[in-house]
């Protein structure tokens, strides 16, 4: 029975972008705009003599943080990566709804890793 006193409320329940279950393994081409939104971060970040860029990206997509002593030593690029000039809301999604899959994360993490530091 709705509550006399919100006769008009609404009530929005938050919802995963993407539903990961335990036993499933990471495959790029199953989220095409994980890897749109890798591809326009790539472009971004061209500068390839960046220290740390990997671990810096990470963690700010998983724990939407980055460490003082990267942000002293790369103020460029993590100036670059928090102001919004790319859209990164699916990168930190997928982190997000495989919270409960460790597997996952870390193929996740390895595929990040690898499509970073690949200059093409």
């Amino acid at each position: 029975m709705p509550d006399p006193n919100y006769p008009n409320k609404t009530f929005m329940f938050p919802y995963k972008k993407y539903l990961i279950s335990k036993s499933d393994s990471f495959e790029p081409f199953q989220f095409p705009n994980v890897v749109n939104e890798l591809q326009m971060v790539k472009q971004n970040l061209t500068s390839s003599g960046i220290a740390d860029k990997e671990d810096i990206l990470i963690s700010y997509l998983k724990k939407r943080s980055i460490e003082s002593d990267w942000i002293i030593a790369n103020p460029d690029l993590t100036s670059l990566i928090t102001s919004g000039i790319f859209t990164t809301d699916h990168l930190k999604a997928l982190f997000e709804c495989s919270e409960g899959n460790k597997e996952f994360q870390k193929q996740y993490e390895t595929y990040l890793r690898k499509s970073l530091a690949d200059p093409a």
